[in-house]
C-alpha cells in the first residue's frame, strides 16, 4: 500500500455560497401564516420557535468549527505502512515545535494498533472530516463508520462500534476516540448527510439532511439537531422539508455562530431557461437562531445580480457572478467582492452593517476571467487571484494578505513548482499566534512497501514540504520558512 499524506488543501475544504449583492437588512420577521400574497415565499423559522426543547441547549459562546484547523493545531490522517492493514493516524501539528505527532497522550504508546488513542480504521469509501475543537477533535463519517475492525482476531482491541448508519460522529482527545452520536437509519433508498458543524461550552449543532426518493426530492427534509458533548444524546431543534423551504434542502445552510446566535443562510435558486447547467441565485436571506431563547429572526436579505455575458456574438461567453461569497476556514461574515473596483468588503449577516477590507486586488479588463478565493484566518484574510484572458486556458496566480480588521492589501510573491501546474503561489493553510503554516514545494522522494505476496519493493512520491512562517517575513516575501518535522519521516 502507497504511504500518503492525507491533507485536503483549503479550496476542497470550504463551503463558498453562491450568493450575490445584499440589500439592506429586514426588521423582525413576521411569524403570522403567510397571505396568498406571500405563500410562495420560502417559509421562515421563526413561526415554528416554540418546538424547540431548552434541554437540548447549551451554554457558552457558540462557535463555527472549522475542519481540519483550529485551535493552534492541524490535524491530517496519515497512513503508516503496509504493516497497519488500512489503519492510519490522527496527526496533529503543534505550531510552537513544529513537530507532527499522533494525537495519542498514552505512556509508551508505539502508534502501531488500536489501543493507540491516535489509531483509525481508515476506509476511502468512507470520507472523513476533522473538526478541532480545543484539546478534542471530532470526526465526522458522512456514509458509515467503523472504530475498530476484525475485534475477534485482536482480542486486546476495544469493542466494535461497527455502525450502519448514513453518518455518524466520533471524538477523539488524544486517550480514546468513542462514538459520540450516530443517526438513525434510513428507509432503504434513502440518503442521510450530516453537515456544518457549531459548537458552544455543552452541544454540537448541525444540519442533517434526509432525502427520501432519489428522484422526486420535495420531500426532502432538513433537520437542525444539538448533540451533547458528552453523553452524545441528540435532539431535533427545528425540521423543514424543501416544500417549506422553497428550495432544494442543499440550499439552506448552517454558516457561522457569534455569541449565543446560530446564523443560517437560504439562498433563492431559480432555473434560467436559456442557461441549462446553471441555476441562478435571485436572492436570500439570513435566519437567526438565538440558543438561549429558542428564537428565530431574520437577518441579512440580499438580491443577485445573476449572469453576466462577456463578447458578443459566437464568442460570446455567460458566467455566473459570485458577489457575495462565504470565506473559506471558519467565516465570521459574507465578504462581497468588486472585480471591477479591486475591493473587498465585509458584510454582517445579521445586521448588514459594512466594512471596507481592502482596495488595490487585481482589477477585470473586457474579455478578462477573474476570480478571488478567499479563506477567513484569526487575524487574516487570504485572497488568491486567478486571472486571464476567456479564450485561454492560461490563468495567473496571486496572492494577498489583508488584515481582518481592513486595510492594505499585501501581495505575497513566494511561489515555488509543479509539474502539474508550473509555478504559483504558495498555499497558506492556517495562522495561528502569528504564525503561518504553508505549503511551499514538492520534492521526490524514495519509499519502500510490500506486496501482497510478502515481498519488498521500492517506488518513489512526491511529498510535501510544509513548513511555518511567521508573518513579518510572510509580509516581506522573505523565505525563512521553518520545516515542519513530519511524524515517521523515514516512513514517508
Amino acid at each position: 500500500m502507497k504511504q500518503s499524506l492525507l491533507r485536503a488543501l483549503p479550496f476542497t475544504l470550504a463551503l463558498c455560497l453562491t450568493l450575490a449583492a445584499c440589500g439592506a437588512p429586514a426588521a423582525e420577521s413576521d411569524t403570522s401564516t403567510p397571505t396568498s400574497e406571500t405563500a410562495e415565499t420560502p417559509a421562515n423559522p421563526a413561526a415554528a420557535a416554540g418546538n424547540t426543547s431548552s434541554t437540548a441547549i447549551g451554554a457558552g459562546e457558540a462557535h463555527l468549527l472549522g475542519e481540519t484547523y483550529g485551535g493552534g493545531a492541524a490535524y491530517a490522517l496519515h497512513i503508516p505502512d503496509a504493516a497497519s492493514h488500512g489503519g492510519s493516524l490522527l496527526l496533529r501539528l503543534d505550531y510552537a515545535t513544529g513537530q507532527e505527532t499522533p494525537y495519542c497522550t498514552i505512556p509508551g504508546c508505539d502508534h502501531q494498533s488500536q489501543v493507540c488513542g491516535a489509531w483509525q480504521y481508515f476506509r476511502l469509501n468512507q470520507p472523513l472530516q476533522l473538526y478541532p475543537d480545543g484539546d478534542r477533535c471530532y470526526e465526522l463519517y458522512r456514509t458509515g463508520c467503523t472504530l475498530y475492525e476484525n475485534p475477534e482476531e485482536n482480542p486486546t482491541d476495544k469493542a466494535i462500534a461497527a455502525l450502519g448508519t448514513d453518518a455518524c460522529l466520533i471524538v477523539a482527545d488524544g486517550a480514546s476516540r468513542k462514538l459520540l452520536a450516530s443517526f438513525p437509519d434510513l428507509p432503504d433508498g434513502d440518503s442521510g448527510l450530516v453537515r456544518d458543524l457549531v459548537a458552544d461550552d455543552r452541544n454540537l449543532y448541525l444540519l442533517m439532511e434526509l432525502r427520501h426518493d432519489q428522484t422526486d426530492h420535495s420531500d426532502d427534509e432538513l433537520r437542525l439537531l444539538s448533540v451533547d458533548q458528552q453523553s452524545g444524546a441528540t435532539a431535533a431543534l427545528r425540521s423543514w422539508t424543501a416544500a417549506e423551504l422553497g428550495q432544494d434542502i442543499w440550499n439552506y445552510s448552517l454558516v457561522g455562530a457569534r455569541g449565543r446566535t446560530l446564523y443560517l443562510a437560504l439562498s433563492q435558486v431559480e432555473n434560467d431557461p436559456e442557461q441549462k447547467d446553471y441555476g441562478l441565485v435571485t436572492g436570500g436571506r439570513i435566519d437567526c437562531f438565538d440558543l438561549d431563547t429558542a428564537s428565530w429572526r431574520t437577518g441579512l436579505q440580499w438580491e443577485s445580480e445573476g449572469f453576466y455575458t462577456v463578447g458578443d456574438g459566437d464568442s460570446a461567453y455567460t458566467g455566473y457572478e459570485r458577489t457575495l461569497v462565504l470565506p473559506m476556514q471558519n467565516p465570521t461574515a459574507f465578504v462581497r467582492q468588486d472585480f471591477s473596483a479591486g475591493a473587498l468588503t465585509a458584510v454582517d449577516y445579521e445586521t448588514g452593517e459594512e466594512q471596507l477590507l481592502c482596495t488595490g486586488l487585481p482589477t477585470r479588463s473586457p474579455g478578462e476571467f477573474l476570480s478571488y478565493e478567499i479563506t477567513e484566518l484569526p487575524d487574516w484574510y487570504v485572497v488568491r487571484t486567478s486571472q486571464g484572458p476567456w479564450e485561454s486556458d492560461t490563468r495567473e496566480s496571486r496572492l494577498f494578505l489583508i488584515p481582518r480588521a481592513g486595510g492594505e492589501a499585501t501581495e505575497v510573491t513566494l511561489q515555488y513548482y509543479e509539474s502539474a501546474h508550473g509555478t504559483q503561489p504558495i498555499f497558506i493553510w492556517d495562522e495561528w499566534e502569528g504564525d503561518f503554516f504553508c505549503l511551499y514545494g514538492y520534492e521526490e522522494t524514495s519509499f519502500q512497501d510490500i506486496n501482497k505476496d510478502g515481498s519488498l519493493y521500492e517506488g518513489t512520491r512526491f511529498q510535501e514540504l510544509e513548513g511555518l512562517l511567521t508573518a513579518e517575513d510572510l509580509l516581506a516575501s522573505t523565505p525563512n520558512y521553518r520545516p515542519v518535522t513530519p511524524w515517521n519521516e523515514a516512513a514517508r
